[in-house]
């Protein structure tokens, strides 16, 4: 009887560890793409910094750092799945700009923002790259750093040199849908 009862609990237990692996309930990934990505987004956080520096004597040498902060967001973006957007409103964004050895020079902006254009995503590498019709918003290829059914962030890095300045910087920017 004894063997009966631990029969029938081994079993038991074994459909109970199997039921468990069938009723998995983890969420699908919410994955990159143009009919996942189209709705409204309003933004909610853009930064950026950036460092120039230049090559004295064989030795690199900071020439100012930048930093930008916005708020005050007021942007809707519209993502449309045939992979074209709007982005309408405006923000404001507070620049400091530190020249080594001097005190930081700080200024405000409010930036309007009216602009259109057409993007295109990569699933594999979790980028999306920008078209802007009038270059006043958002250009180039971004890393998406952080994309689900509520919120779509995007980093961008750059690195450009002009006249023996090279400028290394990095923009952030956070979407919530709407």
């Amino acid at each position: 009887m004894k063997l009966t009862k631990l029969i029938f609990l081994f079993v038991l237990t074994l459909a109970a560890v199997s039921c468990s692996k069938d009723d998995n309930n983890d969420p699908e990934p919410y994955n990159l793409t143009n009919a996942n990505l189209a709705g409204t987004y309003k933004i909610s956080a853009v930064s950026g910094n950036s460092t120039s520096t230049t090559n004295v004597s064989g030795t690199t040498v900071t020439i100012a750092t930048t930093t930008v902060v916005g708020d005050t967001f007021q942007v809707s973006i519209i993502f449309n799945e045939n992979g074209t957007y709007t982005a309408t409103g405006q923000y404001r964004i507070v620049t400091t700009i530190t020249p080594t050895g001097q005190d930081p020079i700080v200024s405000e902006e409010i930036l309007v923002v009216d602009s259109s254009g057409s993007y295109s995503v990569n699933s594999s590498n979790q980028t999306i790259t920008f078209n802007s019709n009038d270059d006043s918003f958002v250009e180039g290829l971004f890393d998406v750093t952080l994309f689900n059914n509520t919120t779509f962030n995007l980093m961008q890095e750059d690195v450009t040199t002009d006249g023996g300045i090279t400028t290394t910087s990095e923009a952030n920017i956070n979407l919530t849908r709407v």
